[in-house]
């Protein structure tokens, strides 16, 4: 019998898929975790007036060993790190983002990331294991300025809409025999194909970041640099000699 009208049921592949996104976004606004806290985090809770404590309501959701197979899945696909190991009666581990990671969750169209990124940035800027590719005290003392603010959401935001594309790009040349793509390279293409798709708006948003923070401004002359080297490299051998 089909039923009309009706939603189809996510495949489990799915379900595992939109378990893993409402974990990253819960990371994402609170900050480093364990698993523990997670799971609790994670359970809708209804308020006891005469116990007055909280009892959770665990029937759709994920059990404890269920959500640390989701940490374990983030940690082996390189979005999770384990920042700490805290010894709060038995040994825990608290979890925290790469900057791999930072830029998926960034891109979850279901988050307002853009209104967000001050508070967002605010919470992992401040965590001494927490890689950035701009000096984090540094941008925590500028972040206040709303072209800092907007030009490095901005950055972030678009490289992040781009990964789809760039893990596209990755396996597609893994597939062709030219070797394993790391997280870094990826990240590396998605900016290319983002500053591609928003050249303009990039190089204003890039004026800005490389004004402010001079890490940023010789970052991208080494990257300038390659890319003429590499340029001319072609001119070279595909254009001048052809010729």
């Amino acid at each position: 019998m089909i039923y009309q009208g009706k939603p189809e049921l996510p495949d489990r592949y799915e379900k595992v898929e939109q378990q893993l996104d409402r974990l990253t976004t819960l990371i994402l606004y609170r900050g480093p975790m364990t698993a523990y806290q997670a799971c609790i985090d994670l359970q809708p809770k209804s308020f006891s007036r005469r116990r007055e404590t909280q009892r959770f309501l665990t029937p759709h959701n994920p059990p404890p060993s269920t959500v640390q197979t989701h940490f374990d899945i983030l940690v082996d696909q390189k979005e999770l790190m384990v920042y700490e190991r805290a010894k709060t009666g038995r040994r825990q581990k608290h979890y925290g983002f790469t900057p791999y990671g930072f830029l998926m969750a960034l891109g979850d169209p279901h988050i307002k990331a853009k209104e967000d990124f001050k508070k967002i940035a605010k919470i992992w800027l401040s965590q001494k294991k927490f890689l950035f590719f701009l000096p984090k005290e540094e941008v925590l003392s500028k972040l206040d300025a709303p072209d800092v603010e907007n030009s490095l959401a901005s950055i972030c935001l678009v490289t992040a809409a781009a990964f789809p594309v760039a893990q596209d790009v990755a396996g597609y040349l893994e597939e062709m025999g030219y070797g394993k793509f790391g997280p870094a390279q990826v990240i590396q293409f998605a900016s290319d194909i983002a500053s591609s798709a928003y050249p303009q708006q990039f190089l204003e948003w890039s004026k800005v970041l490389a004004r402010e923070f001079s890490v940023f401004r010789d970052n991208m002359r080494k990257y300038v640099e390659a890319r003429e080297q590499w340029l001319a490299t072609l001119r070279k051998e595909l254009i001048t000699e052809a010729a």
